[in-house]
């Protein structure tokens, strides 16, 4: 990966018009950018210029809350409708937990077999870092009760009467750009909006981003301008 000095024009409008990136094919995603600020409440446009290479760029967006933790799909994905509560205490390493009702929690299959403590009904929650993984299986008790049973061992305790929420995984935030572009590729990223799951939006949360690329086909492109900037309210 070849790489020439960025300029930032400033801290809410990173431009990166100094820079080139040349990326071959590769297992692993390279990185475009080093964590950035963005204001997660608003919409933003992604401009890339390139030169060369086929097939498809993906781009990818690493979402980040202040402290500098990662925000991923399971943090801010989940089904509204299953929020409950704790009958009595899920201790740490326990595999199993009693919820008032789970009778609006989906299935447990891969995909959405994860669940939040210390949820909200106001979704101010978001990004929820309290997830456990994973889900086995919700069983309704002769007492009207829920069980939730999981797969590994709960990582934290919590006490009774503490909200829960289904949670699911998802992938990155990403966008693709086709190969070779003759012009400048945009996309719009939206501000975030509550739980999910969406596509081509932020996460609740978000204060930095980092960008990742991953070229589709064995041809170098070369990144030769890329920006990502607030849309501006008319």
């Amino acid at each position: 990966m070849k790489r020439l000095l960025f300029t930032a024009v400033c801290a809410a409008a990173l431009s990166l018009a100094a820079e080139e990136i040349t990326l071959a094919k590769a297992k692993k995603l390279q990185p475009v950018s080093q964590k950035i600020p963005v204001d997660g409440t608003k919409d933003h446009i992604l401009t890339l210029k390139t030169r060369g290479g086929s097939g498809k760029l993906h781009i990818y967006f690493f979402q980040f809350n202040g402290d500098q933790r990662r925000i991923g799909a399971p943090h801010v994905w989940g089904n509204a409708a299953s929020l409950t509560e704790l009958v009595g205490p899920a201790v740490r390493g326990a595999t199993e937990f009693t919820v008032k009702d789970a009778s609006q929690w989906k299935k447990p299959t891969s995909g959405r077999n994860i669940v939040a403590f210390d949820a909200k009904a106001d979704l101010s929650d978001l990004p929820n870092l309290k997830i456990d993984y994973y889900v086995k299986d919700v069983t309704k008790q002769a007492d009207g009760t829920w069980k939730i049973e999981m797969k590994t061992p709960l990582r934290r305790s919590h006490p009774a009467g503490t909200l829960v929420r289904q949670h699911y995984d998802g992938g990155h935030l990403c966008v693709t750009a086709p190969l070779p572009a003759d012009k400048p590729f945009t996309a719009t990223i939206r501000a975030a909006k509550g739980l999910g799951p969406y596509s081509g939006v932020w996460s609740p949360g978000v204060k930095l981003v980092q960008l990742y690329a991953q070229p589709t086909a064995d041809t170098p492109v070369t990144i030769t301008e890329w920006s990502l900037k607030p849309v501006q309210a008319e």
